[in-house]
């Protein structure tokens, strides 16, 4: 009798046993690259944006070489930012304030009555379009702004400077038409820091 219950005990402790749920197996972490210990393949796109991130701070350079006037020291600044973001490998970010940077100096220089050249040295035209095509930015800029719920104050002052070089135009007066040109560029440039803000 005594040994009937002992074996009843033992086959009762054994099927709880085996009824103990196990611990959950790890998974496996996937390989790094085709073979055991091979790194993973480099981003092509990454080479493309440090390209032309890199094109943007060698034209910016150009642009700050050749540019006098009060807007110069913001541009120094937007390109020391630039510099830090190429540093940092957020290369869009970079080629964007870069370029920004740029467009501010080319519209001092537009707003200074100078003639502007591209860094291959050919000239930059004034044309009667200039106002049509800088109030067009201008209203992109302002529904960008909106939509992107973009706080930058730089982005603000600019667009304001904008609005400011626009109202100076004069149909009969074709030396007002630099006014026309550096306002576009301002305004052109605000998108482009509104565009480094939001990261694409």
């Amino acid at each position: 009798m005594k040994k009937s219950i002992w074996i009843s005990l033992i086959a009762l402790i054994a099927s709880l046993a085996l009824a103990q749920p196990q611990p959950p197996v790890p998974p496996t972490p996937p390989p790094a690259g085709p073979g055991t210990n091979a790194p993973l393949a480099p981003n092509p796109s990454s080479y493309r944006e440090a390209e032309r991130a890199s094109k943007e701070l060698y034209r910016l350079q150009f642009e700050l070489s050749h540019t006098q006037g009060p807007r110069v020291a913001l541009a120094q600044r937007l390109a020391g930012e630039a510099q830090r973001d190429f540093q940092a490998q957020r290369y869009f970010q970079a080629a964007e304030r870069a370029k920004a940077a740029r467009k501010i100096l080319v519209a001092q220089r537009f707003e200074s009555g100078m003639l502007t050249a591209s860094p291959s040295g050919r000239p930059r035209p004034v044309s009667y379009s200039a106002p049509y095509r800088a109030q067009e930015r201008i209203t992109r800029l302002e529904a960008e702004l909106a939509y992107y719920r973009n706080n930058n104050p730089l982005v603000r002052q600019l667009l304001q400077e904008a609005r400011g070089l626009l109202s100076r135009v004069s149909p009969n007066d074709f030396s007002s038409l630099y006014q026309a040109e550096a306002a576009h560029h301002l305004a052109s440039a605000a998108g482009d820091l509104i565009k480094a803000d939001r990261g694409f």
